[in-house]
């Protein structure tokens, strides 16, 4: 595909301080969408609630063929993940590629916690493949990348304890992150679930 210019972006209630609201903070952050120069690619994701209002902003690489989309939820993004599935250290998912130039159902593997790191993936895959990195690249550097200390790292402890580590950071969303995390794993694993929070 080639690219001299990619931009991808999300808009969550994490990003809510100094904007005030939500569709404050998705106006300001489509400034830099209007600041793509019509040569650039821009990547959007379809499941974000200010997805229609990034699209209407894009209207110059929709024209050029440089607007891509991705979804957990949408089969008609170009970037679309199915076939997830949440395991002990990590997430493999099938990533469907639709684009003019490719069509492909690739496996992928993530050394991550949570189903909310996909849409990060989703973007990663998206704007790697605007550079002409191959699938083959793609999915070996993506199962080389591991978590933060403190972000959902998964740690093993004496007793047959399972600790997650989440201490980095906390808002809303990453805290229910977290609790889902917690319970399907509790779930897979057959073992009791203690969740232990702090301040946010």
């Amino acid at each position: 595909m080639g690219s001299e210019m990619c931009i991808r972006d999300s808009i969550g209630a994490a990003h809510i301080e100094g904007f005030g609201s939500l569709k404050e903070t998705a106006s300001t952050k489509a400034a830099i969408y209007d600041a793509l120069p019509a040569e650039g690619w821009a990547i959007v994701n379809l499941d974000d609630d200010f997805s229609d209002f990034f699209v209407q902003r894009l209207k110059a690489q929709q024209e050029n063929g440089r607007l891509l989309s991705c979804s957990m939820h949408s089969a008609e993004a170009n970037f679309f993940a199915s076939d997830i599935q949440q395991g002990e250290s990590g997430l493999t998912f099938t990533m469907n590629i639709n684009t003019a130039e490719e069509q492909q159902a690739i496996p992928i593997t993530l050394n991550f916690l949570g189903q909310h790191n996909i849409y990060n993936a989703l973007l990663a895959i998206a704007m790697a493949k605007t550079l002409d990195i191959t699938n083959d690249q793609v999915t070996q550097g993506l199962s080389m990348v591991y978590p933060e200390r403190g972000r959902l790292s998964l740690c093993q402890s004496a007793n047959n304890i399972t600790l997650i580590d989440d201490s980095y950071n906390a808002n809303p969303a990453s805290m229910e992150a977290a609790i889902d995390v917690l319970n399907a794993l509790s779930k897979k694993l057959q073992k009791s679930a203690i969740l232990v929070v702090g301040d946010m």
